[in-house]
C-alpha cells in the first residue's frame, strides 16, 4: 500500500523494483532476486551469458515477457557499466509462447572478444505514456 505500491518501489529492500517483478514473473509479496533459468524457467530476472567461442561468440540474453501487459521491453548492450552507455541489441529476438499470459524471448548479438573484450547487459523495461 502508499508508496510501497509504486512500479518503483522496492518494498522489501531486495533490490528489485515492483515493475521488474510484474514483468518477470516474480514474487511481488515478498523478497525475489533470483534469474531466470534459460530455456525453461517460468520466472526470474533476465538471464545473460555468452555461447560459442572466439569471433563466433554471442552474447545471448533470455526473459519472460508479459502478453497484452502494454509494458515496454527493451533489451540493451554496453562494453561498460557507465550510466548511459546502454543502448538497444539490434539482433532479431527469438519468441516463443509459454501460455496465454507469457512468452520468452532470447535476442543474441556477436560478442568477439577481440573486439569486444567486455559485454554487459540489461533488460530496461518502461511502462508506456
Amino acid at each position: 500500500t502508499g508508496n510501497d505500491a509504486l512500479p518503483t518501489a522496492i518494498p522489501f529492500n531486495d533490490g528489485v523494483e515492483n515493475l521488474l517483478k510484474y514483468a518477470f514473473n516474480m514474487n511481488l509479496s515478498g523478497p525475489d532476486t533470483r534469474s531466470l533459468t534459460p530455456g525453461s524457467g517460468t520466472a526470474g530476472l533476465p538471464s545473460v551469458g555468452l555461447t560459442g567461442s572466439g569471433a563466433a561468440t554471442m552474447i545471448r540474453v533470455e526473459f519472460l515477457r508479459r502478453k497484452g501487459s502494454g509494458l515496454t521491453y527493451t533489451p540493451k548492450r554496453s562494453s561498460t557499466l557507465a550510466p548511459g552507455s546502454f543502448v538497444a541489441m539490434s539482433g532479431t529476438p527469438v519468441v516463443t509462447s509459454i501460455d496465454t499470459n507469457w512468452e520468452r524471448v532470447v535476442i543474441e548479438e556477436s560478442a568477439n572478444p577481440a573486439t569486444s573484450p567486455k559485454s554487459f547487459a540489461i533488460v530496461e523495461v518502461t511502462i508506456p505514456e
